[in-house]
């Protein structure tokens, strides 16, 4: 629980983080103030169809007052989030307006409650639990701001009871009620800014981590195709000289340089084809199984320091299809 009440989002991604609360809270402004209206003009067309039963209310010109107030707020709160998402407001502004929808939602839900309840707070808390709930869910604001917010309503509880005719054990239970509610509406609301920005956090470090994965993977395709074209050309020569100077000098000796260079190109070739999407890796052609394995043990035999005996009259007739260079390989 304390760790929830420090808890504050890394330094490295605050600044962040702070922004996209603000983006996100002012959009909740604009569509809770559309449902505020909403909800409030239905009230009052319902009591146009009853304004008998509903004028016969107790505190009935209380509540109307209250309704009137809250349809005008809904309107302005309307208003100022379009101007500042469409002019971009600076930060602070859009704050502001953020913190004065908070308080604005929490005293006229505290006041229904309040005028409901025939002015003794303990009795209904319906609509200012509404309230409380909706601030800690729809608004991810800082600690200072919570707390000025939490501290501003409880002495607007405190001060509504002083004034009306209660015995001292209710009012003893009012204030006790609103300390509680506070309690109620800074853990709820710290505990969704700890979600939130844990969650934003994760998202960060995973696009941070997907960056550096391409970045790697545009470094190995750098590494590979430099290979792949700076050693091409000198085994190419390996492999030309090696055929010019085959008749001058020892054949089998020439023979074991030339193929193994042209086995290193393949090689570099097969590193280019692995770079190349949408395009078949293995290239395989169809060859005898004997000659094939024939060809290589002869290539190991050029050293006379091998004897390698190969019996295979049960296979002369067998052809299969594999990527010969990579076989080669594996062997």
């Amino acid at each position: 629980m304390i760790n929830l009440f420090n808890y504050k989002t890394p330094r490295r991604y605050a600044a962040d983080f702070r922004a996209f609360c603000t983006s996100t809270n002012l959009k909740n402004v604009y569509l809770l103030s559309v449902c505020s209206l909403c909800i409030n003009l239905f009230n009052r067309l319902f009591a146009l169809f009853f304004w008998r039963d509903i004028k016969a209310m107790e505190n009935y010109l209380e509540l109307s007052l209250l309704n009137w107030i809250q349809i005008f707020a809904a309107i302005i709160f309307i208003y100022l989030s379009k101007q500042a998402t469409k002019y971009d407001w600076p930060r602070k502004q859009k704050d502001m307006l953020i913190f004065a929808f908070i308080i604005t939602i929490l005293v006229t839900t505290f006041s229904v409650s309040y005028i409901i309840s025939l002015y003794n707070t303990k009795n209904t808390l319906t609509v200012f639990l509404i309230g409380i709930v909706t601030v800690s869910l729809f608004f991810a604001i800082e600690y200072k701001e919570i707390v000025t917010a939490t501290v501003f309503i409880v002495i607007v509880f405190v001060l509504a009871i002083l004034f009306v005719p209660l015995s001292v054990n209710q009012k003893v239970m009012n204030v006790y009620a609103a300390v509680f509610l506070g309690f109620i509406l800074l853990c709820f609301s710290r505990y969704n800014y700890y979600f939130k920005s844990q969650h934003f956090v994760k998202i960060k470090q995973l696009e941070e981590k997907n960056r550096e994965i391409e970045i790697l993977n545009i470094r190995k395709k750098e590494i590979l195709a430099f290979v792949a074209h700076d050693l091409r050309t000198p085994l190419s020569n390996i492999e030309a000289l090696s055929e010019m100077i085959a008749e001058k000098y020892e054949p089998n000796l020439i023979e074991l340089i030339s193929r193994s260079a042209g086995q290193a190109q393949q090689i570099i070739h097969d590193l280019i084809e692995a770079e190349k999407e949408h395009q078949e890796l293995l290239l395989r052609q169809k060859v005898n199984v004997y000659s094939y394995v024939k060809s290589i043990t002869d290539k190991w035999q050029i050293d006379n320091s091998r004897k390698i005996v190969l019996i295979a009259e049960d296979y002369l007739d067998i052809d299969v299809e594999i990527n010969t260079s990579k076989i080669e390989r594996v062997m």
